[in-house]
C-alpha cells in the first residue's frame, strides 16, 4: 500500500495548483478546539497561509499541536470556515 503525504504537503500541492509560490508563513491563529485552548492562549490552532497566488485562489493549513483527528470544535470556528468560503468563491 503507498504512503498517503501528511496535510503540509497536501496544501503546498494544492498551493501549487493555485499558482502559489512556495513560500509560507504562520500568520494568524485561531480557536478550532473548544477543549484545548486555556484563558492564556485561547486560540490554540495556526494558520498557515502561502502567498503569491492567482486571483481567486487559496491555500491554508490550520494546525492544532495537541489536537486530536476529531476536534472539539469551538464556537468560533464554524463562522471562520464561512468566511473563508465566501472571500475565496469558487470560480
Amino acid at each position: 500500500m503507498a504512503a498517503h503525504p501528511g496535510a503540509k504537503a497536501c496544501v503546498a500541492t494544492w498551493a501549487k495548483y493555485n499558482g502559489y509560490a512556495s513560500v509560507s508563513a504562520v500568520d494568524e491563529h485561531v480557536d478550532v478546539d473548544g477543549g484545548l485552548g486555556t484563558a492564556d492562549v485561547p486560540a490554540e490552532a495556526t494558520v498557515t497561509r502561502w502567498t503569491g497566488c492567482r486571483s481567486g485562489g487559496a491555500a491554508e493549513l490550520r494546525t492544532m499541536p495537541g489536537g486530536g483527528h476529531s476536534p472539539d470544535i469551538s464556537v468560533s470556528f464554524p463562522a471562520a470556515v464561512l468566511d473563508f468560503f465566501e472571500a475565496h468563491p469558487k470560480p
